[in-house]
This record gives C-alpha cells, sequence and structure tokens, in this order.
C-alpha cells in the first residue's frame, strides 16, 4: 500500500515500481491502484526481489504471510502452497528501465527474511548514490542465529555504502526513529 501513497504525494513527478510476489496480493495490489486512478502512475512486477534472477518457492504462513524458501520461518508453521514465483534483481529491473535512468530512489524492502539478497541484487543502485532513503522490515528470523549474523552482516553492508541506520524504539510501538543496532 505504500506504493498508493508514493504515487499520490507528487503525482505525475514520481515513478513507483512495486514488486510484489505473491499473486494474491498483486491482485489486490492492482485492484487498488485501479480504484485509485493510478493505473498510468505505478507499474507492479509480479517476481519476488532478490541477489539474482531465477525461481524460487513462495512458502506461505499464517501470521507473517510469504517467505522464498521459508526464509524466517523456521520453527513456524508453514504452507507448501506449491507455488514458484520469479525472482528479479533491483538492479536488474531498473537497468530494463530507461525512464528511470538517473532518478533518485526510495525503496521499500519488506521480503520476510530475504533481505540480504535483495540488497546483494539492488548492489550497484546502492552504489550510485541515487537512493534517498532505504526502509527494510525484518521478521523473527534475524533475532537469532543464522538470521541473527546475516541481519549484522546486511547492517555492515548498507553502512559500508553510506547509509545511516535507524530504526523504531519498538516492534510494537511507532515513535521517534533512533540509531538503529543490530536486531536482538
Amino acid at each position: 500500500m505504500l506504493s498508493l501513497s508514493a504515487a499520490t504525494r507528487h503525482r505525475g513527478e514520481i515513478a513507483v515500481l512495486a514488486i510484489e510476489a505473491d499473486p494474491a496480493n498483486v491482485t489486490q495490489l492492482l485492484r487498488g491502484i485501479a480504484h485509485n486512478g493510478l493505473t498510468g502512475d505505478i507499474e507492479t512486477v509480479a517476481a519476488a526481489a532478490g541477489d539474482k534472477p531465477g525461481t524460487a518457492p513462495l512458502i506461505g504462513n499464517t501470521t507473517m504471510g510469504n517467505s522464498l524458501y521459508g526464509k524466517g520461518l523456521e520453527g513456524m508453521q508453514q504452507v507448501a502452497r506449491g507455488l514458484s514465483v520469479p525472482i528479479v534483481t533491483l538492479d536488474g529491473l531498473l537497468a530494463e528501465r530507461d525512464g528511470l535512468q538517473g532518478r533518485r530512489v526510495l525503496i521499500k524492502i519488506d521480503v520476510e527474511g530475504f533481505e540480504p539478497q535483495t540488497v546483494s541484487g539492488a548492489a550497484k543502485l546502492l552504489q550510485s548514490g541515487l537512493v534517498a532513503a532505504l526502509v527494510w522490515e525484518h521478521g523473527r528470523a534475524f533475532f537469532e542465529e543464522p538470521g541473527k549474523s546475516a541481519a549484522e552482516e546486511l547492517i555492515t553492508a548498507l553502512r559500508d555504502y553510506g547509509f545511516t541506520l535507524h530504526q523504531l524504539p519498538s516492534h510494537e510501538l511507532g515513535g521517534a526513529v533512533m540509531p538503529a543496532t543490530a536486531p536482538g
């Protein structure tokens, strides 16, 4: 739904590229786009974002939604849906779109444990200096190993790209952002 907000803020001045892996969520997003008259303002890509193109199984979970390969769902109820989805890289998507070349970018990542791979697939973009902000969510997988080490490596990589990281004071509550630490 962030796509809808972004597209209406400065209508016609902002290009929105929404990447969504779950076909049901894609359908819902497309309905919202059409209902709000934003068909020409938001491009929807029915795929997952990762570190290299390919396909991956999309595993469901009743509380968290979906995850590629079940990442982040260890020890939780998983629903194998028999669904494989395409994986694209952010670098690849932007390289295919001439209209997005050289433009400032805001990236919002919510990939349920696949954050390190998604950031890896955006290396050129992150090195370009065109990313104004990167917002990412992490699930419970980043609070214990092996996810905790992956989160620490991700934070190091983002800092190496020149980002200053901030977080909300609580996962349940909002509030002013504060300097980030490794999850845990």
